[in-house]
């Protein structure tokens, strides 16, 4: 699991943090890693998913927290381990909401609803690029939004093979925090791309594609 300390010194409230990546490195495993940590430390995030159905997210999400395998969690292996997590995980205030190419003002009204409601301390959005912005540039409203709720608005997106790389340009430029995934293997690291680089070594767990940090860098 990623430490809480991650989130408390990287990601600010009243801010967008955009974690980018080529496709298929685990952006989406990398911020349900993220949300159970927030999670597990009091906090009550909301995770909105534009790609994946919620059943999935929850697969995931169980595979992650347990530990367990997805392939064995998907034939119903060790049932007691899972139905023990599956209860500790219902303890938690995680709230999951799928949207297919949703426009930007049902993200931005999910979003206004939750914190209204106090259900949302910080929110994650998988990711930017499957928005329907109608060609409003979507990183400045949610940057409005944040500062509103005071929160912090995590959102990924998909940086295209070989594309500037090391470089901030597009969304990546526009959000107050950019942090780029890099992984080889099962070897990853989470840069800055503004400011002082956080240089975070993490290893990536393929049996349940959630993201851990190196021990040389853990308290």
């Amino acid at each position: 699991m990623i430490d809480n300390s991650f989130l408390r010194n990287t990601v600010d409230k009243g801010c967008v943090t955009l974690i980018g990546s080529e496709p298929s490195l685990g952006k989406t495993g990398l911020a349900l890693s993220l949300m159970l940590s927030a999670a597990e430390n009091g906090l009550t995030p909301l995770y909105i998913s534009l790609e994946y159905s919620t059943d999935m997210l929850m697969e995931k999400l169980l595979g992650i927290f347990s530990g367990i395998s997805i392939r064995k969690i998907a034939a119903g292996e060790e049932a007691k381990t899972l139905d023990e997590s599956k209860s500790a995980l219902s303890s938690l205030r995680i709230s999951i909401k799928s949207m297919i190419k949703p426009p930007l003002s049902d993200v931005i009204s999910i979003i206004e609803k939750h914190c209204k409601e106090n259900q949302a301390d910080i929110v994650f959005i998988d990711y930017l690029g499957l928005i329907r912005s109608g060609g409003e540039n979507a990183v400045p409203v949610l940057k409005k939004l944040a500062e509103s709720f005071d929160i912090p608005i995590v959102t990924l997106e998909q940086i295209p093979r070989g594309c500037y790389a090391g470089l901030c340009r597009g969304p990546e430029a526009e959000a107050d925090i950019s942090l780029r995934l890099i992984r080889d293997g099962e070897k990853a690291k989470l840069s800055n791309l503004k400011g002082r680089d956080i240089g975070l070594d993490l290893i990536f767990n393929p049996e349940t594609t959630g993201f851990s940090v190196c021990s040389s860098h853990q308290e």
